[in-house]
């Protein structure tokens, strides 16, 4: 995981040890050199139904949608439980700023994919649209690759357990660590969703 965080705040009261932090990760290249990292040819298409495309001509603009508004109602929650089960309301709380740019690449395979068609492609009658970035200054905003199922949670349950380790040693912990790490759980979903093959900008 990248190190990069900002923000940091140290609580003590007088009289008291410090024993945590509080910050949020940064987004100045946060998944370079990780499984979460880009890679590929900057072509992306993004499925539509033919009444949100007249939206997206008359305003000249894709839209993004809030995490709670997106088709999977376990976003943020599926990685969150290896941290904490009972974290979900707060962590829900703490993502509602939280947009997402949702596509996949450009690529036969994705433009044939019938799920696609069916679920975001208005039963197929809508349309496709592709794209690519001519900038992408990721001031604020995350962009990488959506890591699917139980096997790609394998890295945060390390996390977890190292941060468990490190408090027993030194009695020092990261501040409600769920919200800490909101934009990577972000990045995660179950299964099931696989065949979005989704890059995301968050």
């Amino acid at each position: 995981f990248p190190s990069h965080d900002k923000v940091p705040e140290i609580y003590k009261s007088e009289g008291k040890f410090i024993n945590s932090f509080s910050g949020e990760t940064s987004t100045y290249n946060i998944f370079d050199q990780t499984p979460y990292e880009y890679k590929g040819q900057n072509r992306f298409i993004h499925f539509t139904s033919l009444e949100k495309l007249k939206a997206i001509i008359e305003t000249g603009y894709l839209r993004m949608a809030s995490l709670d508004s997106l088709q999977d109602a376990e976003e943020v929650h599926f990685a969150g439980r290896v941290i904490d089960p009972n974290y979900f309301i707060e962590l829900d709380i703490a993502s509602e700023n939280l947009f997402s740019l949702s596509a996949c690449e450009s690529s036969f395979s994705n433009i044939a994919n019938n799920e696609m068609w069916m679920t975001y492609g208005d039963k197929h009658a809508g349309c496709i649209l592709e794209y690519s970035f001519t900038k992408m200054e990721l001031f604020r905003m995350n962009f990488g690759v959506i890591r699917y199922g139980e096997e790609n949670l394998s890295d945060l349950k390390k996390l977890v357990s190292w941060s468990h380790s490190f408090y027993e040693a030194y009695d020092f912990s990261v501040s409600e660590l769920p919200i800490f790490l909101r934009t990577i759980l972000s990045f995660h979903k179950n299964q099931s969703y696989n065949f979005e093959r989704e890059i995301r900008l968050l």
